[in-house]
């Protein structure tokens, strides 16, 4: 009895092998191009054929049963509004060959409705569809020279134990082999998604061009609708003497935005996100426009708009004591802004920072785009600071 039910499981794992076969050739070769996919023998009706998921002869005119194939769930259908786009396509390289993948696909770039770049790669899927039917054959050569070898034991044995135990071989043989082809069986059968080559979706990162400083020409606004929502004193009265006090409350409620001047989104000059955001609580200034915004809110004159108006006329700078805190050995003042303009010391843009007093000086930084601009430190701490090539000073007095 015992081999009577091995013998007809060894058959039915003989019948089921070439449909698993053909079906893992056909869902991979389709993945890679659907025309590989219609097998010959797929438009001649034969009971118990297993065609490839979700595209057999029916995709093929003239076929019996010709009807519209359904698309995969990973693949655009050509109503849909994914957008191919040109980029550089890269290619894996096995360290060991796998004669079931010659080649990986090339990976598919998309842009989805809402803007969002996209790059569809297929490699992990196909690199694993390959493996398993590599292993396929793989497994079914060494269950078979098993087989063979038990039952070469089983016929030449006398005893009652080898005959057991050869009979236990090709039994457990027979079962691993099943195994091994009825897993993809039914794992079609459930659902053929299962055994296709999944694709793995990536986003791709938009870059943000990192600015740490810079400014625009443009005119500061201060809105006073924006000062009692963010606690921010601005008197518009005080002088230079103001300055510390004004400084001291705007710390954590400035957001850096390139061309920011006070006022609410849009900025042109920025990118991304960032052109129509403005954190909550916050107002955003770009370097020239927190200077500028200060010296309103004291009530003082302007600074000029932006670095390239402050410092068109300033006093340039040759020599700097950082720990007497001296320019041209000049002791700084309240309200003196010191920087440079874009185009100097290899600078795309230019920067501007405003002394407070007390050895203090304050700047609005690119890093605080999301909060946190406003920096405010020791002007004895610039010594050792680099990308702060000081070049001109435009005194207040």
């Amino acid at each position: 009895m015992r081999l009577r039910a091995v013998l007809v499981a060894l058959f039915a794992t003989v019948a089921l092998l070439p449909h698993a076969a053909h079906a893992a050739r056909c869902a991979m070769d389709y993945s890679v191009t659907p025309a590989r996919c219609v097998a010959e023998d797929a438009c001649i009706p034969q009971p118990g054929l297993i065609r490839c998921p979700s595209v057999t002869c029916e995709s093929t005119p003239g076929c019996p049963g010709h009807v519209p194939r359904a698309p995969l769930s990973n693949e655009p259908t050509p109503a849909s509004s994914e957008k191919p786009f040109e980029f550089q396509q890269v290619q894996p390289k096995l360290g060991i060959t796998i004669p079931t993948l010659p080649k990986f696909s090339d990976l598919k770039a998309l842009k989805l409705p809402s803007g969002t770049l996209v790059v569809d790669v297929p490699w992990i899927g196909e690199y694993l569809s390959a493996v398993y039917k590599y292993l396929i054959p793989l497994g079914a050569i060494i269950a078979v020279l098993i087989i063979m070898g038990a039952g070469l034991v089983w016929m030449t044995s006398g005893l009652s134990d080898q005959k057991g135990q050869a009979l236990t071989w090709i039994q457990n043989a027979v079962i691993g082999l099943l195994l091994l082809v009825g897993s993809y069986v039914i794992l079609y059968t459930i659902n053929p998604d299962l055994i296709r080559p999944a694709t793995l979706r990536i986003q791709i990162a938009q870059p943000i061009e990192y600015v740490d400083g810079g400014d625009t020409d443009s005119a500061v606004t201060v809105d006073a609708r924006t000062i009692p929502a963010t606690g921010i004193i601005c008197p518009k009265s005080g002088g230079v003497a103001a300055i510390p006090e004004i400084v001291g409350s705007m710390t954590g409620k400035v957001a850096y935005r390139l061309g920011g001047k006070g006022g609410g989104p849009p900025y042109s000059a920025e990118t991304g996100a960032y052109q129509t955001t403005c954190p909550a609580g916050n107002i955003c200034l770009d370097c020239s426009g927190f200077v500028g915004y200060v010296a309103s809110c004291a009530g003082l004159p302007s600074y000029g708009g932006g670095t390239s108006n402050i410092f068109s006329s300033s006093e340039k700078i040759t020599s700097i004591d950082y720990g007497a805190g001296t320019v041209n050995g000049i002791p700084l003042q309240a309200g003196d802004v010191l920087g440079w303009v874009a185009g100097e010391s290899g600078k795309r843009f230019g920067h501007v920072v405003l002394f407070v007093g007390n050895g203090q000086v304050a700047e609005s930084v690119g890093s605080g785009r999301n909060g946190g601009a406003l920096v405010v430190r020791s002007f004895s701490a610039f010594k050792d600071a680099r990308g702060y090539p000081f070049g001109h000073i435009k005194r207040r007095s």
